[in-house]
């Protein structure tokens, strides 16, 4: 089973087995609803993760808390603390429409030019603020760093692991 990561608990919150959560997944709502599956590394087994599903959700400044089935006490959701939560990525595939993608699927995707020249491989996303940014390394030259926006990303085929992009005034120097 592959997964995804979709945040990070960061604490507990009160007595009775809430935790706090720092997410990283652009669908709080799809993610963390009742019933929701979620994985968690099994604090006391090296490599294996333990399933959590959640009873409950709530916004709270700017984390998201979260109860688990049968987790109902501080005592027992305090190991973990500091452990990434996961979604299983086939679950997380069917809640998205067939054109998009995650990060995990551009990451080592060949970035080709309109004119057919290979400027590199996507080596990491970065997210400043108003648009993601598509770091292109290559071995011939500095990391190039592509705005994901409409104007420059013509094409991504995450499947064949190839991605076209417009290259305006300004964006190789």
């Amino acid at each position: 089973m592959e997964f995804l990561r979709v945040g990070k608990i960061v604490n507990t919150h009160g007595l009775r087995g809430e935790v706090r959560v720092q997410s990283i997944t652009d669908f709080p709502e799809k993610r963390y609803r009742p019933n929701q599956i979620l994985w968690v590394d099994n604090p006391s087994a090296k490599g294996k993760k333990e399933k959590l599903v959640i009873k409950s959700h709530r916004k709270h400044k700017q984390f998201d808390l979260l109860t688990f089935v049968g987790k109902e006490s501080i005592n027992v959701v305090e190991q973990y603390k500091t452990l990434t939560l996961w979604v299983d990525k086939k679950e997380a595939k069917a809640d998205h429409q067939d054109d998009s993608y995650f990060f995990d699927d551009l990451i080592g995707c060949t970035v080709m030019s309109t004119d057919g020249i290979v400027l590199g491989e996507i080596s990491e996303i970065l997210q400043p603020g108003a648009n993601d940014v598509w770091v292109v390394t290559s071995s011939n030259r500095k990391p190039l760093y592509l705005p994901a926006i409409k104007d420059v990303v013509v094409s991504v085929d995450a499947t064949d692991k190839k991605i076209t992009v417009n290259i305006i005034e300004g964006l190789l120097d």
